[in-house]
């Protein structure tokens, strides 16, 4: 489909002793023509990408709201008890599981990450420090037990054994236990040509269709499945374990015959995209370039796993960027993969003797967010922001009102 050239891991950020260890590998976007899985061509080992993890769910007030909504959602829903077990694969540094625990002390995390079982269980989470696969769900469930409720936010797109994770959630399932998983959907993120949701942590990307299939040789059925906007536009899959005989939502159909509407099932959709991801590739280098020659420095917002991409996919080095503002302590002092742009917190900007007036916002899916940290915690009055996704644009950040006001719409390309 298209290829973003040899990129290190999104989440690596080597200091700059550490820069001429990096390495690269190459991030190319395929899709199978047999049952339309969009994958990557060439993998990491996930040891190398996560068992040593920067990015932390607390860093994001917007992210904590979402995590926070969700539980209410679900503590509703299936009317979680101080009985009721939950776990959560790719379970991070706990703030979803640590919503849970007012209702129920029952949580368990599993996550690879060694380095955040502390921070998790500073929120009262316990973590299994492992990647799931059915050999780690045997011993979970040996000293665990089973759970009636599991969750995956994000994360099943993570492993090259597809198979291997859906099987060990099976194991993990209560009879009529609930698995409930979301992950960007193939539709509405790579085949609309964002290419920023796609590295190499992302092995795969999904539609329900893709899906369906490979839940069923896991022992799963799909029962219900829903949409948000979260990541520009995600899938909430619900499932249970198919010798339950589960009741399917009409939900399900619907959803499948829109995507087969809508093309996933058409190859030559997918052949499309890789043009559209030039044209925007080049836009991004230009607007980037324009910011530049205007207010001579240009900083960005977000040090998220798609703002490293942009900047990649981008080659927007320190030549175009002065730094790259976030939230992460284990991202600051750092810099980011690739193209070496260092990381630094809001006071650093705040604190700089000549503020920038131009910005590029790559954590662009936490816009407002992003926005209300730029005036409270960086100070910064007036600027003009370009916004890369779901369509480039660019905004100007207004002393008066506190709001960004759309500008004028510049030609950009069809995407």
């Amino acid at each position: 489909m298209f290829a973003l050239g040899k990129i290190p891991s999104v989440n690596s950020f080597p200091t700059r002793d550490e820069i001429a260890d990096e390495q690269t590998c190459l991030l190319e976007v395929c899709v199978c023509p047999q049952c339309f899985l969009v994958q990557l061509s060439e993998l990491v080992p996930p040891e190398r990408l996560f068992t040593e993890y920067r990015y932390l769910s607390a860093a994001s007030n917007t992210w904590v709201r979402y995590l926070g909504d969700l539980a209410a959602m679900l503590t509703e829903r299936f009317q979680i008890t101080a009985e009721t077990r939950i776990l959560e694969t790719g379970s991070n540094d706990g703030t979803l599981l640590a919503a849970f625990l007012p209702r129920t002390r029952h949580v368990l995390g599993v996550d690879p990450a060694r380095n955040l079982v502390a921070d998790a269980a500073a929120r009262g989470v316990p973590t299994v420090a492992e990647f799931l696969n059915e050999a780690t769900s045997e011993h979970i469930v040996r000293d665990h037990g089973q759970f009636d409720l599991i969750l995956g936010l994000n994360v099943y797109a993570h492993t090259p054994d597809l198979l291997g994770i859906l099987r060990g959630t099976h194991n993990l399932l209560t009879p009529h236990g609930t698995f409930v998983m979301e992950a960007v959907h193939v539709l509405k993120t790579i085949l609309r040509g964002a290419y920023d949701t796609v590295y190499h942590e992302h092995v795969f990307c999904y539609s329900l269709t893709t899906l369906r299939e490979q839940y069923a040789r896991a022992g799963l059925a799909i029962t219900d499945v829903e949409e948000t906007p979260m990541h520009g536009g995600s899938l909430r899959v619900y499932a249970q374990r198919a010798d339950s005989h589960p009741a399917i939502a009409v939900s399900v159909a619907q959803m499948l015959e829109a995507e087969c509407i809508a093309g996933v099932t058409d190859l030559a959709m997918y052949q499309r995209v890789g043009e559209s991801v030039r044209q925007h590739r080049h836009a991004l280098r230009e607007g980037v370039e324009a910011l530049k020659r205007h207010h001579g420095r240009v900083w960005a917002l977000g040090a998220s796993a798609r703002g490293v991409v942009i900047l990649n996919a981008g080659k927007l080095d320190t030549a175009l960027l002065d730094a790259v503002v976030d939230d992460t302590p284990l991202k600051q002092g750092r810099v980011v993969p690739g193209v070496h742009v260092p990381v630094v917190g809001w006071e650093a900007l705040r604190d700089a003797p000549e503020q920038p007036a131009a910005f590029l916002l790559t954590s662009w899916n936490f816009e407002r967010e992003v926005f209300d940290k730029l005036r409270r915690l960086g100070g910064v009055r007036e600027a003009e922001i370009l916004i890369p996704f779901p369509d480039m644009r660019t905004v100007h950040l207004e002393p008066v009102h506190g709001q960004a006001l759309p500008s004028a719409p510049g030609r950009t390309p069809e995407r």
